[in-house]
């Protein structure tokens, strides 16, 4: 696969998560996640920038970005699986569950994309 087909959906998976919250965030205000524990509301909330400044740094074809981006997708995985399967387990199949699986194996995909774009990045 070229690498600038990987870029792109980098930043488009970044682009769409920006969205997601950021819409969470006007829709429902700050207190948005106000169910969660703060940290982890906070984090959610966070993800409008983080995942902006992934989407920027990995067009611009910056290391930082792979690197940030790798961390932010990992991070979301563990957050959304705390939230699920700790905070507010549900038993069986919901949607819950299908959201973390996606954001983990995003994360993973992340890792293996950064390492594949790492030498053509500065």
């Amino acid at each position: 696969m070229r690498d600038g087909v990987l870029r792109v959906g980098a930043v488009v998976v970044f682009a769409y998560g920006t969205a997601v919250h950021a819409y969470d965030l006007v829709r429902g205000g700050l207190d948005v996640y106000g169910g969660y524990p703060g940290w982890l509301g906070a984090f959610y909330t966070g993800l409008i920038v983080l995942d902006a400044a992934s989407a920027v740094l990995i067009g611009v074809k910056r290391r930082a970005g792979l690197v940030l981006g790798s961390a932010v997708l990992v991070a979301d995985a563990l957050a959304n699986g705390y939230a699920v399967y700790v905070f507010a387990p549900v038993p069986g199949f919901t949607l819950g569950n299908v959201g973390q699986a996606v954001i983990t194996g995003l994360a993973v995909g992340m890792l293996v994309v950064s390492h594949r774009l790492w030498r053509s990045f500065h």
